[in-house]
């Protein structure tokens, strides 16, 4: 049986579709998993597995150009490197490689005929990033990157390449496992069922003590560091994640570069808007990121810098967030990725506590997220992570038992520093406030707490309380009436001595009809005076006694 070639030319369509979509229904991403053929299916010419009749025949309806008889074999997620890249998949089937993109309703096809190709290279963007593939024919050529697992696509599309040109082996394009002749970088042999066992690694800055005070991510996800890392800093998903799930806007990222002429080490620059759900304050500000490798070395382990910034925030300009992303290897299938993150300060701020505290819950959320939509994403698109031959539910069982165990242990510890957070949490706003302020401040606010203080006593006395006082001082007046009444009468000499004094006062003294010297006159009125202060004793000595009777009474 003969290989069915169908003679065309390369092309690109732009057409206006209905809704974004860029993938075959009900795939499950780029696995080729459960597809087996069918016994009444005609077997593939290539001796390669070919998708399920579903996928294949939903290929087709993509690709209506394709002959029915050219089996799809697999697809991947990737991007088609123009003026911009163009986030699609690419479908690799017996004698056509064929992309398609789908963006606001733009489409964007392509398809080639592997008969057609007269090079396939692997490449590598930004210089180290090996993520990519180049095809050539004689009329265009092709780069698509983006891979997660560049090296299994490649593998795929050039044995079906050398099966329909079998005069070109492995040594006359830039064959198997061979980077492009511009830009050489080291290919990484994938592991497999068979392979050998690889040994656990560590980050140098967790092995020095260097990593940052919290941590924000610490799990295990399938697959190798490269593949991981293309995941999370070299793909279009982090795109995705930020604009569906954080609900970021106005995404921008400029391309990786290297921080030196001739270094493997990157850098880019990111922006976006984050809404803010506070109560007050604005509704939302402008994060601007730099990020730059500090380690990259897959068969070791990979350790990326992020430093954020919000210069709108109040306090803005005199702090920043650091992070720091370490993927190494967990075991021969799977990939440890460890984030730090610590805040930064450059100045000084009242609110520096609220900051810090709001910083890290921000910082744990987000990497929470993180982890929920990179698990969904990998458990989708299986194929791109685990090798093929190796039992992806065995791996999968392991790693969520694993995942599972630290998480416990991590809510317990969570549930623990939550509680130590919050019996901390005004003391230190105090001693922020007290290192940063100037004495007027701080004698502003002791008056302020003062104040408070008397209005939140006087807002919660009881009404008994309340009721007693005002007792109190009416009796008082009432004292203070009945003393101003007898001076003003023995002043005017309406009221003898002894109707003041009554009988436990002392004898009075009488007066005589006429004093004859004002000596006497004189004494008669200091002896009256004594007599009716003795009298007020009395006075007040039986308010006291009738007093508690008068409160019993008003309760």
């Amino acid at each position: 049986m003969s290989i069915r070639r169908r003679r065309t030319t390369s092309t690109v369509n732009h057409a206006a579709g209905d809704e974004y979509y860029s993938g075959l229904e009900e795939s499950d991403g780029n696995s080729s998993e459960g597809s087996g053929l069918d016994l009444n299916e005609d077997i593939p010419v290539t001796g390669f597995a070919v998708a399920s009749n579903k996928r294949n025949a939903d290929f087709h309806d993509l690709f209506p150009d394709i002959p029915e008889g050219d089996y799809l074999i697999d697809d991947y997620g990737c991007a088609l490197q123009k003026e911009i890249l163009v986030q699609g998949r690419i479908y690799v089937s017996e004698n056509h490689i064929c992309f398609r993109a789908n963006i606001l309703g733009w489409v964007t096809d392509v398809s080639i005929a592997i008969s057609e190709i007269t090079t396939i290279e692997k490449r590598a963007t930004a210089f180290v990033i090996p993520n990519a593939i180049r095809v050539k024919t004689p009329r265009a050529e092709y780069t698509f990157a983006s891979f997660l697992s560049r090296d299994t696509t490649f593998d795929v599309i050039h044995n079906i390449w050398r099966l329909a040109r079998p005069g070109f082996g492995p040594g006359a394009s830039g064959g198997h496992g061979r980077e492009g002749t511009i830009i050489a970088v080291p290919v990484h042999a994938e592991p497999s069922a068979q392979g050998t066992a690889r040994k656990v690694t560590a980050c140098v800055c967790g092995r020095e003590g260097r990593h940052f005070t919290d941590t924000a991510l610490d799990i295990v996800l399938p697959g190798t560091p490269e593949r991981i890392y293309n995941l999370l800093f070299a793909s279009d998903f982090m795109k995705d994640f930020m604009a569906v799930n954080q609900k970021l806007t106005d995404i921008q990222a400029s391309d990786w570069a290297p921080k030196t002429t001739g270094s493997k080490l990157l850098a880019r620059d990111m922006s976006y808007i984050k809404p803010l759900y506070g109560s007050f304050g604005p509704k939302q500000t402008k994060c601007e990121l730099s990020e730059e490798t500090e380690h990259v070395d897959f068969e070791d382990y990979v350790s990326i810098a992020t430093t954020t910034r919000t210069p709108a925030v109040p306090s803005g300009g005199v702090f920043s967030v650091k992070t720091r992303t370490c993927i190494m290897w967990a075991s021969p299938l799977s990939t440890k990725v460890v984030v730090t993150t610590q805040i930064d300060w450059t100045g000084r701020s009242l609110i520096k506590g609220i900051i810090e505290s709001s910083a890290i819950d921000g910082q744990l959320k987000y990497h929470k997220d993180l982890e929920k939509a990179t698990r969904a994403y990998i458990q989708e698109h299986q194929s791109e992570f685990v090798p093929e031959g190796v039992d992806t539910a065995q791996v999968l069982a392991e790693i969520t038992a694993e995942a599972a165990a630290v998480a416990s242990e991590d809510v317990a510890e969570q549930d623990r520093q939550k509680e130590r957070d919050q019996r901390g949490f005004l003391l230190k706003m105090i001693h922020d406030g007290w290192e940063h302020s100037t004495s007027t401040t701080i004698l502003y606010f002791v008056i302020a707490v003062l104040v408070l203080t008397n209005l939140w006593t006087y807002m919660h006395m009881r009404p008994v309380d309340k009721s007693r006082l005002k007792a109190q001082e009416i009796a008082k007046d009432k004292l203070a009436g009945v003393v101003t009444a007898l001076w003003d009468d023995i002043a005017a000499g309406k009221l003898a001595v002894g109707a003041v004094t009554g009988p436990a006062a002392a004898e009075p003294v009488p007066s005589p009809a006429a004093p004859e010297t004002l000596k006497l006159e004189l004494g008669s009125l200091r002896t009256t005076l004594h007599s009716v202060e003795e009298r007020v004793r009395i006075i007040e000595e039986r308010l006291e006694e009738l007093q508690p009777r008068i409160m019993d009474q008003m309760d």
